[in-house]
Parts: structure tokens; sequence; C-alpha cells
């Protein structure tokens, strides 16, 4: 009750008509401690806030208004029950922080009128697979589930529940700043030959990376944007990280500074691991691929396939022994 007549108070002297209320179907500490009943008051946090509905039960979502244009910053941050975001179709602007750690939401659909969205606007957002952006956006668009400039040019952001191999679009030519950071679960990145530059901390995190392959072109490296993580506010190297790259680039710079594992360009192929043990029915994925200016096909074989399988990199234990791919 006391969380409604703030909202109400806040909402009349803001001149917004009563019926255009908040319903919460949740206790307001779902919220989250920077919570709605503390932004309504401000108004430049959330102008022209319409509708807004918490569900219960298997579905948990925000359902807005249609006169929505900004959402401001950390509007949404720390909201656990929040699962998706629909496209709003006057919104304009997602500022910095406005749905961190919202640990639930798993997709985001960016409509046509955004044309800014904030720093770590989805930051903490771990279960986030996926985001779309309508086409007829003329500032961002989307690849693969990842957010891009309209051009494609630029990765802005990879969603932190992504899962498996970041591909990116072959028209990029540079890596955001933390554009990958967080990604537990990306296991390989495929970076355009085209790629220019890799923002500071872009791959912050990313330790289920085991090997890189940085295209001769690259010119710039941010700091901890490769091999790196935090560990109690320190930040720490992953040793298992090997990364490919041309005699005498920024990737073998890189390396040797931080003295991580840098490996020049010697054959035409390179694979992320060497040797790999497995139980029975257990898979493993390989990342392989091809020295920077090569280009082809990859076939995989497995030498005994009663023992192991292979598939687009992906191998599969059949039974006890030894066998090659």
């Amino acid at each position: 009750r006391a969380a409604r007549e703030q909202i109400y108070v806040a909402r009349e002297a803001a001149g917004i008509p009563r019926c255009t209320c908040i319903l919460f179907r949740v206790p307001p500490t779902v919220l989250g401690r920077r919570n709605i009943v503390q932004h309504i008051g401000y108004m430049h946090i959330l102008e022209h806030f319409h509708i807004g509905r918490i569900l219960t039960g298997d579905e948990h979502c925000v359902v807005f208004g249609k006169a929505l244009k900004t959402i401001g910053v950390s509007a949404f941050e720390g909201c656990e029950a929040l699962a998706s975001l629909p496209v709003i179709n006057p919104l304009e602007s997602i500022a910095s922080l406005a749905f961190k750690g919202c640990v639930s939401l798993r997709t985001a659909e960016i409509g046509p009128e955004v044309s800014k969205i904030g720093f770590c606007a989805f930051g903490g957002c771990a279960a986030l697979e996926k985001i779309s952006v309508s086409e007829k956006n003329e500032s961002f668009s989307s690849f693969n589930g990842c957010l891009y400039t309209k051009d494609r040019t630029k990765l802005l952001l990879c969603p932190q529940g992504f899962k498996g191999k970041l591909k990116t679009d072959e028209n990029i030519s540079v890596i955001g700043d933390y554009a990958a950071a967080g990604c537990t679960s990306v296991r390989g990145a495929e970076l355009g030959e085209n790629t220019l530059e890799i923002g500071r901390a872009a791959f912050l995190g990313c330790t289920d990376v085991t090997a890189l392959s940085v295209p001769e072109k690259v010119e710039k490296i941010g700091s901890a944007a490769l091999g790196m993580y935090l560990f109690g506010g320190k930040m720490k190297k992953v040793d298992y990280l090997k990364i490919y790259g041309g005699a005498g680039s920024a990737a073998e710079s890189y390396c040797s500074q931080r003295e991580m594992t840098f490996i020049p360009y010697s054959s035409t192929l390179y694979v992320s691991s060497e040797r790999v043990v497995l139980e029975e029915k257990k898979s493993f994925n390989l990342t392989c691929g091809f020295s920077s200016g090569k280009k082809g096909k990859i076939t995989w074989e497995s030498s005994d396939e009663s023992v192991v399988t292979v598939k687009d990199g992906k191998l599969h234990a059949v039974s006890q022994g030894n066998a090659e791919v």
C-alpha cells in the first residue's frame, strides 16, 4: 500500500492521469534496490511512462505504454523477475545501466525509433541470449543475436547468455569496448578478416575461449581485451588461452606484454586443442580455422568412429579407445 501511495503521489505531481497506474502483482522488492517506486518521482528517468506491469507465474515481463520514449539510468536495475523486453515503437533511448542485473531477461527487441543505447545498458544480464533489432531502425542492426551498428562494421554487444561460437559479420572492422565481456558461454570466436581494432575489455571474462585467431589487419588491441578475467576484484590471466596471429602483429605485441601464449601462423590451419580426453557419451567442441588471409572449407574426419565421432568440430565419445581427428 505504501508503495502504491508513493507512485500515485509522484504520478499526480507530474500531471499524469490517474488511470495510467503501475500494477504490482509481486512485492515491490522484486524490482531491486533501485526500484521504479524511487524513480517515478523523477520523470527524466522514465519519461511519459504510461503503463508498467510485473506479472507473476512462469512468465515475467513488463508491459509498457504507447507514450514511453526514454528508459532512464538504472530504471530497471536489479529487476530479477523481468524476462523479456518487447518492442516499444515510440522508444528512442535506453540509458546506461537501464537493465543491469536483470538476470532473468532472455530476449530484448530494439524498436525502429531507438537511436541511443547507453553504456552497460544490459550488463549482468546473464540469461540474455538474443538481441533483435527492427529492420527499420536507422542506428542499429542485429546479426546472429548480437547488436551492431547499422552498417555492421562495429560489434557493440554480444549478449551475456550467448552460447557457442561467436562469428562476427564479414563487414566488421571494430569490436567495441566490452562488446563480449562476461560472455562465459562463448566457446570460440571467428573474427572477420577486415577487423582493425579490438576494444578495451572486449572479451573480458570469456573463460571458455581456449584459442583465438587474431586477423593480421588488427592494428589496435585494448587493455584486458583478450585472455583476462576478474577474480576478487583483481585482473587475472587465462593461462590456457592460445592466441594465433602474424609475426610482428598487434596480437604478438599484446601477448608479449602480458606473457601470454602466442603462436605465429606457420601452417594453413590451427586447432584449439591438440589432445582431448573424454568420458563415454560426453562431447567437446574443437575450434579450427585458417591462418589469416587463407580461405577454404574445413572437413572433419575421425580415424575410428567406433571410438569418437566428429561433426563441425563437435567431438562425441562413443566407446573406450583412442582415435585421431
